[in-house]
């Protein structure tokens, strides 16, 4: 079964996600340390949905979780 996607913007990306780039219809979370391209993989994805002629939702947010420090 042919799964429907939107490109990432980057073909070797959409290769080594295995179905050609981000499921439509999914949640997609790109996650790692500061400084490793998680907003411009983003970005990236905004530019081709704008590509598109159909309506399509996208939701960034970025999360800071400041663990309180505790004493022992």
């Amino acid at each position: 079964t042919k799964i429907s996607t939107i490109s990432t913007g980057s073909i070797a990306l959409d290769t080594a996600l295995g179905v050609g780039g981000y499921p439509r219809g999914r949640i997609i979370e790109v996650y790692g340390p500061e400084s490793s391209g998680k907003t411009t993989v983003a970005l990236h994805a905004v530019a081709e949905v704008q590509k598109m002629e159909e309506l399509q939702h996208i939701l960034m947010q970025k999360m800071l979780w400041i663990l309180p420090m505790q004493k022992h």
